[in-house]
């Protein structure tokens, strides 16, 4: 289940920009181009942001239990910090939406930029909460 919801965010998520730039901006390369990466690349890093912030997030607890470790009952499934989805998410999909409005968006800037803001809350929320639920890999080396 977990490589399903991975696949789905990621490819799912190119393939939405790719169809929504697509619509917005029908004659404009540069907007399917930018389309691709909308969703997929803050998806890509904020996998590897949640781990950072996990690591930070589980130090500061370490030092906080003054280096006492946690009984097996007490610790989580799924690592801390997966709340980053959400801002990162946000921040690249709405720059992302700006450039297709400048683009040539058949919204205007204005329009495309607050719709692209929305769809990117939407998004992150929901790798926001797949990730959570245990539902998304955490990513490992090799």
């Amino acid at each position: 289940m977990q490589i399903l919801v991975l696949v789905v965010l990621f490819l799912g998520g190119g393939s939405f920009g790719v169809w929504l730039s697509g619509r917005l901006a029908p004659d404009s390369i540069l907007a399917q181009f930018v389309g691709l990466f909308s969703f997929s690349f803050p998806f890509a890093l904020g996998l590897h942001l949640w781990v950072g912030t996990a690591i930070v997030v589980e130090l500061l607890r370490l030092i906080a239990r003054r280096g006492r470790r946690l009984a097996p009952e007490e610790r989580s499934a799924t690592m801390p910090g997966s709340f980053v989805f959400v801002p990162t998410c946000a921040v690249i999909v709405t720059s992302a939406g700006l450039l297709i409005g400048v683009f040539g968006s058949s919204l205007g800037v204005f329009a495309t930029t607050g719709l692209y803001l929305l769809l990117g809350l939407a998004y992150g929320v929901a790798c926001w909460l797949f990730a959570r639920a245990g539902y998304l890999p955490i990513p490992q080396e090799p």
